[in-house]
């Protein structure tokens, strides 16, 4: 699909990682209007968002599948690992608030989470026209993402942005032969906000417009 192919309305727009640029760049651009799921974890393998998507999300970040597996600095926060799915928890379970064996806030976090998970669903089987977007994958785990959200989604229209950061100098359409998928390569730049600026040219270049709805941070 082309660039071209993302123009128009959608009724529900959502990230899927694989880590916070998307989010950033959707609150940016007014095209956030509600939290994903995934919005501000980390989820480097596209391969364990489609399975998170054909599960309907069972079992995601259950306790029992969940490690601390370090420290974000810059959050201040328990870097919690999801073993069944491959995707971290980056902002949820504070340094203040739990400790190294134990997390003490994972009930208001599952709350949370199962929260946004029925919001998701409710928009994936009932949005008319839905934009789904993510930063970092290859052919084939976008390939196998549209395979999954067809499935999920079968009487409705759904379009897929991937951005992918590269050694270009402007933003280098990709011609996937994917139908429902638009890849992109952008520059790639060492600092986090820097990149932003990149990763906000297509949503501007795309024209996309959502309607209007209360922005939820729920």
């Amino acid at each position: 699909m082309e660039l071209g192919g993302i123009k128009g309305n959608f009724d529900a727009i959502y990230s899927l990682g694989h880590n916070c640029l998307p989010g950033v760049q959707m609150a940016k651009n007014g095209l956030r209007h509600y939290a994903g799921v995934i919005d501000w974890m980390g989820s480097p393998l596209l391969s364990g968002v489609s399975n998170i998507l054909r599960n309907r999300f069972a079992h995601f970040m259950e306790l029992r599948n969940m490690a601390i597996t370090g420290i974000d600095p810059n959050a201040h926060c328990y870097l919690v690992r999801d073993s069944a799915y491959h995707i971290i928890s980056n902002h949820d379970f504070s340094l203040e608030a739990n400790t190294p064996s134990q997390l003490i806030t994972y009930p208001q976090f599952k709350e949370k989470i199962n929260r946004r998970i029925q919001r998701f669903l409710d928009k994936l089987e009932n949005s008319h026209r839905m934009l789904l977007i993510r930063t970092e994958c290859t052919f084939a785990e976008a390939q196998e993402l549209q395979e999954v959200i067809r499935a999920l989604r079968p009487h409705h229209d759904f379009r897929i942005l991937v951005v992918n950061h590269a050694p270009v100098q402007d933003i280098v359409e990709l011609h996937w032969p994917l139908e429902s998928v638009c890849a992109l390569h952008i520059p790639r730049q060492r600092i986090f906000f820097t990149r932003t600026m990149h990763i906000g040219a297509p949503f501007c270049q795309a024209s996309i417009m959502c309607k209007r709805r209360r922005v939820s941070c729920l």
